[in-house]
This record gives structure tokens, C-alpha cells and sequence, in this order.
């Protein structure tokens, strides 16, 4: 019994440890990942129109004025306006979508992620346009509805971002819209997240009353964040900046996930590894406490201290090893669960596999090395009241 629970501590705080590798290294790669746009140097500035009382038509004039007085700022490199902000850990709304003249299988998804842009955000972002051009301002509310795409959506309806160009779709039963552009993929949610179809509406055909403003600094971003601000309150004071941050601050959330559970799986590996080297330890000494005749008798004939010591090094090992491989064909049959919570990283990790074995081997056998050191420092020479009876006992010309 004693045996077999520190089997299960060892397995338990294996996988723990391997979790929490794979995290950690996630985390690194996804420190220097990009997710497909620049966001250094870029504001993030969310303001709510319809809160200070705009409708409809009076917010779509705002978001002119607003535009005009961006455009002509110095401060900015470039400006735009967006609907949703990229890697916000969730999944905004999305639309159903119709394809022209493609007919959808019955089990097929066509609800896709989107965004309301105004003109300039793939520039303003630097996010690559592979075909066609961008939104500009006369795609307004007089111009024939427009739309643009990501690389993963146009591949998947047409083939190339090339064919893609003047094809039609439309969102329920709304107007048809051409296809006037195709842009790089994104990750749109989740670092860790695959390739999606993703639509892009203008700002100036689709209405949304609150929206983030992003500029790019042509200097200093500190300056940069307070000109904005400044352009909103030129436009109307009693606009509401619902946040102003920086667009990197923004999208740091995407990294939160990562820390947390590496941090998470971490305390609590250590935690059961503490309690396995607790019980790999009092195994061992315990054993060490039973076998003090054998030890005795042993050392009297001759035994080697070196074999003494490796003696119950094996026993604390054995536990530790068959824990270890429980551990280890545990972690390798959650591998497919965690695999997309991953970021650059494979499920089955050699380094994260061999760290973790390696921490918890390490640990068991540094606790089962100090019971094994005191059962070689035994001497036959000044036995203790039980091994005088035993030596006695067993070698000859004894008293």
C-alpha cells in the first residue's frame, strides 16, 4: 500500500510537471509571436458613441469628423477604426454566411468570424493584403457594398486570393457584397488557434456605435495616446473613452492564459512532488529501520558500503520509476486534449517529457539517497542491543 501510493503521487506529480513544461514553453514562443500583425507602437482607445446620445445618423457623421481630424494629425503614421480587437482570449460575434452559387453540406459550418474596420487598419496594423485593395472612403453608404476576406476564406471557396476578387457573398438575407480584397490570416482570438475563415465589413456601410481607434505612433506613443484622446474630445467633449491603453497592453491578455496555467500546474507539481519524495523518503527509511539485522549482518561479512547504499537506492527507485512511467503514458494519452491550448510546441515535447521525468527522478532518488546513506554508515563494530543479539548469534567467536 505504502508502495503503491507513492507510485500514484509520483504518476500525478509527473503529469503536472509535463503540463506545466509544455505551458512554460508555450509561453515563450508565444512572447515573441506576432499573430500576424504589428501591434508595437499602436493605440488601442475605445470609445462608445451611442452612451453620449448618438443614433445612428448622427454617429455616422461623428465617425466622419473623427476620420478627417485623424487623417491630418501628425502624431500618426496612420489611423483607423475597428469594431473588435485582435486576440482577446474570446471569440466575437459572428455571421451566417452565403456563398454565390456554392452550396453548403448539410453538416458544413458557415457562421464566421468579423470585423468592422474603417479605411487604413490593414496599414495601420501591417497586416499583408495579398490581393485586391483596401477599404477606402468612398466605400460608404452611397457605394455598392463591399467586403474583404482572409487567405484562409478565399482558399477555401476559391482556390487563390486572385479568384476570390469580385465574387459575391452576403450575411442572411442581406444585400449581396463583392469580395474586394484578401488579407493575411490572423490569429483572431487565441494564440494557439488554426486557420479560419474571417470577413471584414467597412465601418462607413455598417454602423457600430462603439469601436476601438488605432494609430500608429510617428514618434513618441505617450504623445501619440494623448492626441488621440484629444481628437476624440475636438469631435465632442461628451464622448466617453470607455479605455485607453496600447494596443501590445491589449493583447497581453493572450499571454495571460499561458501564465497562469504554467504557474498553476507548477505550484502544484512541486507541491505532489514534495509529497511523493515525503513518502519515497519514509518508504525507504522505514525499510532501512527493518532491515538494520540484514544491514548488520551484511556489513559484518563484508559488505560494501557502496552496496549498501545502492541497495535501497533501488528500492526508493523502483516506486519512482514505475510512477514515472504511469506518469509518462498518462501524459501521452491527454497529449490530443491539451495539443490546442498549445503554441509552438507539440503536445509529446521531448524536452518538456524529459524535464519532467527527470525533475521527478531526479527528487526520488535524492530522497531515497539520505535513508540509504545512514544504512551504510551502520557499524557491525559498535552494534546496537538488537544487532549485538544477531551478530552474536550468527558469526562465530562472538560474546
Amino acid at each position: 500500500m505504502r508502495s503503491l501510493l507513492v507510485v500514484s503521487q509520483v504518476a500525478v506529480s509527473l503529469v503536472l510537471l509535463v503540463g506545466a513544461g509544455l505551458v512554460l514553453r508555450s509561453y515563450a514562443a508565444a512572447v515573441h509571436a506576432t499573430g500576424g500583425f504589428e501591434s508595437a507602437n499602436v493605440t488601442s482607445v475605445s470609445i462608445d458613441l451611442q452612451t453620449a446620445g448618438y443614433d445612428a445618423e448622427r454617429g455616422a457623421v461623428a465617425i466622419t469628423r473623427l476620420l478627417d481630424t485623424m487623417a491630418t494629425e501628425p502624431a500618426f503614421e496612420s489611423s483607423s477604426l475597428a469594431l473588435n480587437v485582435p486576440l482577446s482570449l474570446v471569440d466575437n460575434a459572428s455571421r451566417s454566411t452565403n456563398i454565390e452559387g456554392y452550396s453548403p453540406r448539410s453538416d458544413e459550418d458557415m457562421m464566421f468570424l468579423y470585423n468592422v474596420i474603417a479605411p487604413d487598419y490593414f496599414r495601420t496594423l501591417r497586416i499583408p493584403l495579398l490581393a485586391g485593395r483596401d477599404f477606402t472612403r468612398t466605400d460608404d453608404a452611397n457605394a455598392a457594398p463591399a467586403v474583404i476576406i482572409n487567405e484562409t476564406m478565399a482558399r477555401r471557396f476559391w482556390q487563390t486570393p486572385e479568384n476570390a476578387i469580385g465574387k459575391r457573398l452576403r450575411s442572411g438575407i442581406a444585400d449581396w457584397r463583392s469580395v474586394i480584397g484578401v488579407v493575411h490570416d490572423l490569429k483572431y482570438s487565441r494564440l494557439s488557434e488554426g486557420p479560419r475563415p474571417f470577413v471584414y465589413y467597412p465601418l462607413l456601410q455598417s454602423y457600430a456605435p462603439a469601436f476601438t481607434i488605432h494609430a500608429r505612433a510617428a514618434g513618441d506613443l505617450a504623445h501619440t495616446m494623448r492626441r488621440v484622446r484629444d481628437q476624440v474630445q475636438a469631435v465632442d467633449p461628451t464622448i466617453p473613452i470607455v479605455r485607453s491603453i496600447t494596443l501590445p497592453e491589449q493583447t497581453r491578455v493572450a499571454l495571460s492564459v499561458y501564465q497562469l496555467a504554467a504557474g498553476a500546474l507548477t505550484m502544484f507539481g512541486l507541491m505532489t512532488i514534495v509529497l511523493a519524495a515525503i513518502g519515497i523518503y519514509g518508504l525507504v527509511a522505514y525499510t532501512v529501520q527493518q532491515s538494520k539485522q540484514e544491514i548488520g549482518i551484511r556489513m559484518a561479512i563484508g559488505a560494501r558500503r557502496i552496496d549498501v547504499v545502492w541497495n535501497f537506492l533501488k528500492r526508493g527507485a523502483t516506486p519512482a520509476g514505475v510512477g514515472s512511467i504511469v506518469g509518462l503514458i498518462l501524459d501521452i494519452s491527454v497529449s490530443g486534449v491539451i495539443g490546442s491550448l498549445l503554441y509552438g510546441v507539440g503536445a509529446r515535447d521531448l524536452v518538456s517529457f524529459g524535464g519532467g521525468t527527470l525533475v521527478v527522478m531526479s527528487i526520488a532518488l535524492a530522497a531515497s539517497m539520505i535513508p540509504a546513506w545512514r544504512a551504510s554508515r551502520i557499524d557491525p563494530s559498535k552494534p546496537s542491543a538488537i544487532n549485538n543479539l544477531v551478530i552474536r548469534h550468527w558469526v562465530p567467536g562472538t560474546r
